[in-house]
């Protein structure tokens, strides 16, 4: 028996050491991107306060509708994934004729097969999301992106932002070309911003989950030492009491 749980306690250590240094590199991670990207949020911000004043004065004619799910790409942080799917799902309750594009490989549902699915870290990139964006806006009238929005690090929000379109409408609601490639550059832009607050969310999530966990197995090999100890100490009281036997007896 107790070289069973010596066993499980080598296990335990080694498994502590793991999730210790996942926590450090998530850790390293979100600090490297909230340094870098801190100053981005009040001009994307502008950005999508332009966009929502685009939107409200387009009259169009073209109603299909797109959802962007921004998620991660990778496990192991929490119900973090889970959650996007599942206010996925309910907004696909709520607009069953709408289609989806994914943007993260963990929160694809299988049952929803995807305008296109990339990886989020693919997508960071400007120049690639331009280029991958671009010919969805002309296509769709309505646009809603769910994403996790960032706060502070105990504080997110699972979020459905509205992007709308620029499609035809009336002669003089017509944007010229000029516009129609800003418009498309903020919208682009708003979706930036959720790949962004999206891995923000995804390093600090798997940076908790790590911690939970290598505090779990902290305990667990706390636990199991104090279960070999009283077995060694009930081992040696036993030893005793036979050795006291014996003496008495003789």
């Amino acid at each position: 028996m107790t070289k069973e749980l010596k066993a499980r306690i080598r296990t335990l250590r080694s498994t502590h050491k793991i999730t210790a240094a996942m926590k450090i590199v998530a850790a390293t991670a979100f600090n490297r991107l909230k340094c870098n990207t801190s100053s981005m949020f009040d001009f994307l911000e502008s950005l999508i306060a332009v966009s929502s004043e685009i939107q409200n004065h387009m009259v169009e004619t073209n109603k299909r509708r797109l959802l962007i799910v921004v998620g991660g790409d990778r496990g192991l942080c929490g119900g973090y994934n889970a959650a996007i799917r599942k206010k996925t799902i309910q907004y696909l309750k709520e607009f069953p004729e709408a289609e989806v594009a994914y943007i993260g490989t963990k929160i694809v549902l299988k049952e929803c097969k995807g305008v296109f699915t990339e990886t989020v870290q693919h997508l960071r990139q400007w120049t690639v999301l331009m280029d991958k964006l671009q010919p969805i806006w002309q296509q769709y009238r309505f646009i809603d992106v769910v994403y996790t929005a960032f706060h502070t690090l105990y504080d997110q929000q699972i979020t459905i932002a509205s992007i709308g379109n620029d499609g035809p409408g009336d002669d003089s609601m017509i944007l010229n070309e000029t516009d129609t490639d800003i418009s498309a550059v903020i919208r682009t832009a708003a979706v930036m911003k959720a790949i962004i607050y999206a891995q923000l969310c995804e390093f600090s999530s798997r940076m908790l989950s790590m911690d939970n966990a290598t505090q779990n197995a902290e305990k667990m090999i706390q636990d199991l030492s104090l279960a070999i100890n009283k077995m060694r100490q009930a081992m040696i009281t036993k030893e005793l009491a036979e050795t006291v036997g014996c003496l008495i007896n003789n």
